[in-house]
């Protein structure tokens, strides 16, 4: 309750918020500052009131059903090679504290500030993360969309052949939780087993 103002009795249960990605996102950016002072605030809409806020997301009360605004999309990068049997897909493995202190299977992601193409940082998220140096006409678009009902976060997606590309050192952010992080190439039964549900999108939306 302590991110809640006093005059709003909510309990965190009920409040779904979309913490599951944001957090797993935050360490890559890093947080800067410390969270503002929780306030409750009437929007332009009088059915509509913002709970809390920060400077990455607010959490809004809209005539009774609560939500997570984030200022920032976020990117999901899925390379595959061929021939697309066994291990044909390279996810990553890396901790996020939301889910569990365990390394586990992602899909390769990074954070998207307004007014930045979100194909750029699929192009950067996949040599940082994967160390592969790809041209920007070898990604595919596979559109974007929201990933829960309890935020307006926007995911975009892509997909890249990556067959015979050669893969370099791959960087991390240096955060704690990319310490010992790394893309290992898996099945596709592999994937749809894991808990990210944006790489279950990302192998729907390709057809891999």
């Amino acid at each position: 309750m302590q991110y809640i103002s006093s005059n709003s009795v909510i309990e965190l249960s009920f409040v779904k918020v979309y913490h599951v990605q944001i957090l797993a996102l935050w360490r890559k950016v890093g947080f800067e500052g410390s969270l503002q002072q929780s306030r409750r605030v009437k929007t332009g809409s009088p059915m509509e009131t913002i709970l809390f806020e920060n400077q990455r997301l607010s959490i809004i009360d809209r005539n009774g059903y609560i939500y997570t605004h984030t200022k920032n999309s976020v990117v999901y990068v899925l390379p595959y090679r061929y021939p697309k049997r066994g291990a044909y897909l390279l996810g990553h493995f890396e901790v996020c504290p939301a889910h569990s202190l365990q390394k586990e299977l992602y899909a390769i992601t990074g954070q998207c500030e307004p007014g930045v193409d979100p194909l750029h940082i699929a192009l950067s998220e996949l040599r940082e993360e994967a160390g592969i140096v790809a041209d920007s006409a070898r990604f595919v678009s596979l559109g974007s969309g929201y990933l829960t009902k309890q935020a307006d976060t926007i995911a975009h997606f892509f997909a890249i052949d990556v067959t015979d590309m050669p893969r370099g050192q791959a960087q991390t952010d240096e955060s704690q939780f990319e310490q010992g992080s790394y893309c290992d190439w898996v099945s596709r039964a592999q994937a749809l087993s894991a808990p990210c549900v944006g790489l279950q999108a990302l192998i729907a939306r390709a057809r891999l």
